[in-house]
This record gives C-alpha cells, structure tokens and sequence, in this order.
C-alpha cells in the first residue's frame, strides 16, 4: 500500500480533507480557465490542466481513503462490496495510489514546465516517468514520493521567490507562499516515523496551500 493512514482519531478525517483540497484545486481549474477565456494566454490553459489533474489526484484519494478506512471499521458500505468482488483490498488500495501519484506528478510536472519555461516536451516526458518509476517501485514509497515531490516544488519556489522580490506585489506574495506551505508540508511527511500528528500536520499545511493559491485567484479576478 502507498498511502500511510496518521494517527487513529484521523482515520476517515484524511478523506474529508483530500476531498476538501479537490473542491479547491477544481476551483483554481476552474478561475484559470475563465481567466485564458479572458486573457487568451496559453499559460492559463496550462494551469486549468496542472489543477485539473491535482484535483483528480485528490479525488482519487478521498475515495480510496474512505473505502479502505469503511472496510477496517467493518462497515462496508455498498461501494466497498462492490469492488471487493472484483478485486481484493489491498490491490485497490495500490492501484487507487498509483493513479494518484500519477495524476499529482502530472499536475506539478505541468507547473514545473509553467514557472521553469521548460518546453521540451521529451525532457518532460523522461522527469515524469523517471519520478513515477521512483515512487511506484522504491521499496519506501510514501518516503519516495514525497521527497519527488519536496523536490518539485523547491525549484518552484525558487522560481518564485526571485518573481517575487523583483515585483513585490500582494499576487506573487500569496502565490509563493503557497507553494512554500506545498513544499513544507512535504517535510513533515517525513518525520511521521516518530509520530503521527505530523501526517495531520501536513494535510493542515497542504490544504493552507492550496486556499492561499484559490483567494490569489479570486483577488486577481476582483480587479478586473
């Protein structure tokens, strides 16, 4: 299994906010595409796709979350039969995280490619199947990925650090510090070894992410 449950009194919280963070990703999908609509620059189109994939990444998860967690209470619910019909839980589980990494490693690639101006579509290609590899089949998955990950979004916010002292403005400021919370949650995910309050933690700072990103939009849509 790929996905790590935090301590016991969160197991089916972790479903509410992986479902929460798919409310605000599709939202910023959603604001990106109206603002390509308006603009006419690509660059947006690109954003509608890297949250649109984020957002069905975390979808993927909330459902996967709650079916596992409805199963390890006993309480299976019509969905959880079903599938268990078909195939086992723990097979589930593993496909339900693949489709996960794949989808956020596909919304971040895309915004990686975004802020970095990477347009070769080869050297994509290869970081994107390299990281998957990486996450799927390291022995340490959850471990693997997040590091991926942490990576991801260091060069990110390198990026937009430098954006930000050149300009200054209350837009790069909230849109920096949001991929910083992106970045540092990743760190705490590391530490959950010792204890598990530091998953929660990440899924606060994930999530404080995220609505910084979505009231950088609705700010930006307000002035025009």
């Amino acid at each position: 299994m790929g996905f790590i449950f935090g301590p016991s009194w969160f197991y089916g919280i972790d479903s509410g906010f992986s479902f929460f963070a798919m409310l605000v990703t599709i939202s910023i999908a959603i604001f990106s595409l109206k603002a390509y609509f308006i603009a006419k620059d690509r660059k947006y189109l690109y954003f509608t796709l890297a949250f649109f994939s984020i957002s069905v990444s975390y979808l993927i998860k909330a459902v996967a979350s709650w079916v596992v967690f409805k199963h390890i209470l006993g309480k299976v619910p019509n969905l959880t039969a079903a599938i268990s019909t078909v195939v086992s839980m723990p097979n589930f589980y593993s496909l339900g995280y693949i489709l996960y990494v794949f989808f956020i490693f596909a919304g971040f690639m895309i915004l990686v490619a975004i802020y970095l101006r990477i347009h070769s579509i080869r050297t994509l290609s290869l970081l994107f199947i390299l990281m998957l590899i990486l996450s799927i089949l390291s022995q340490s998955k959850f471990i693997a990925f997040h590091v991926t990950l942490f990576l991801l979004l260091f060069y990110i916010v390198i990026h937009l650090f430098k954006n930000h002292i050149r300009t200054k403005s209350v837009s790069t400021f909230l849109v920096l510090y949001s991929m910083l919370a992106l970045m540092v949650s990743q760190i705490f995910y590391f530490f959950i070894i010792f204890d598990k309050i530091y998953y929660v933690i990440g899924h606060v700072l994930q999530l404080i992410g995220f609505l910084l990103l979505l009231l950088n939009m609705i700010l930006v849509f307000r002035k025009r």
